[in-house]
């Protein structure tokens, strides 16, 4: 009989957990692309995926807690870093990402390594920090060459933009 009240209780208590997981506020994750985990972009998008994430379940701003977006979990991904950044935004496969200012005028504009691949859902979100650009002339008969912009960017689509920050509107 102690067994079998036992049990009863058991399922009892697994049916309050299963209610409440159901009713637990949603998640939406936010995946910055950055490049390698031994590079500079990894931990600065580690630092921004950290400041706009609000976990349900998470401790409260007020209390010590995380005070970014209600409901969002942002986690900086390693990548091969500007080029395949672009590249995964505008497929759709992540919702931001860090890139060079160049590498970005160059896949918004389709020029460059992007020649006819023109990446024109971009959006800027931040400048972040000035790096050192080193450049090579292939040849002696370039006339021209796409502007030098000696700066690492927060990128996002226009689409994922929207994505967190209306979550954020309706919690406010």
């Amino acid at each position: 009989m102690k067994l079998q009240s036992k049990f009863l209780a058991s399922l009892f208590a697994g049916a309050l957990l299963v209610g409440s997981a159901a009713q637990a506020q949603d998640m939406t994750f936010f995946r910055i692309g950055t490049g390698s985990a031994g590079g500079t972009y990894f931990p600065i998008g580690g630092i921004i995926a950290n400041a706009i994430s609000n976990p349900p379940g998470s401790r409260p701003c007020d209390k010590g807690g995380s005070c970014g977006v209600p409901g969002l979990v942002a986690i900086a991904q390693s990548t091969n870093a500007s080029a395949h950044n672009v590249t995964a935004i505008q497929a759709g496969q992540m919702e931001a990402g860090l890139t060079g200012a160049a590498t970005l005028y160059q896949a918004f504009h389709g020029v460059g390594k992007f020649e006819g691949n023109q990446k024109p859902d971009l959006r800027v979100i931040a400048n972040l920090f000035p790096e050192d650009m080193k450049s090579k002339r292939k040849t002696a008969a370039v006339t021209s060459r796409p502007p030098s912009f000696p700066w690492a960017t927060m990128i996002a689509s226009l689409e994922s933009l929207l994505l967190p920050w209306a979550s954020f509107r309706r919690s406010v």
